[in-house]
């Protein structure tokens, strides 16, 4: 008899605790100021300001020791921001799928709704035409919320993005 198992955490305060130790040991920042990185960037997309969310990730990124990142590909960094954005309560989705495709992440507020896809050694610009070209803010239209779309492209060689391209969508 085979028995499967799922690990979850037991309640959401054991899971935030969990998140905000995740982003300080990953990065190598004290955690008062990787929490302060994250609450700026959150607020960004509160605000909505997605390029002062753009420069809090590379001040994040900038702490990351480079050997951690040897092995990076788009994946990885998608999944920092993920957890970035999960433990400050942001409603975060990876790998959210559509009738075209997948789409890398989608980060909600109560009045905003970004599409968020990652690139790894190309352009911001070719991510935001991704997103174009397989109708990803498709899926969120018609939900009362401003739709942005951010292209974010990352550098093997800097480790960190290198370039970001933002647009804001009419609703």
């Amino acid at each position: 008899m085979r028995r499967l198992y799922t690990l979850d955490f037991p309640n959401l305060e054991v899971e935030n605790s969990f998140l905000r130790q995740v982003v300080p040991a990953y990065t190598g920042q004290e955690t008062n100021r990787a929490n302060d990185i994250q609450a700026d960037a959150v607020d960004a997309l509160y605000d909505p300001e997605p390029e002062r969310f753009v420069t809090a990730l590379k001040r994040l990124f900038a702490n990351v020791p480079y050997d951690l990142t040897d092995r990076q590909n788009e994946q990885m960094w998608q999944a920092i921001v993920y957890v970035v954005l999960k433990m400050v309560g942001v409603a975060v989705l990876a790998e959210v799928k559509t009738n075209e495709g997948r789409i890398d992440m989608t980060a909600e507020t109560p009045e905003h709704c970004y599409v968020i896809e990652f690139k790894l050694d190309t352009s911001a610009a070719e991510a935001i035409r991704q997103i174009k070209a397989n109708h990803y803010a498709d899926k969120f239209a018609g939900n009362g919320k401003t739709l942005t779309l951010v292209g974010l492209a990352f550098s093997k060689a800097k480790r960190t993005i290198v370039d970001a391209a933002v647009e804001k969508l009419e609703v």
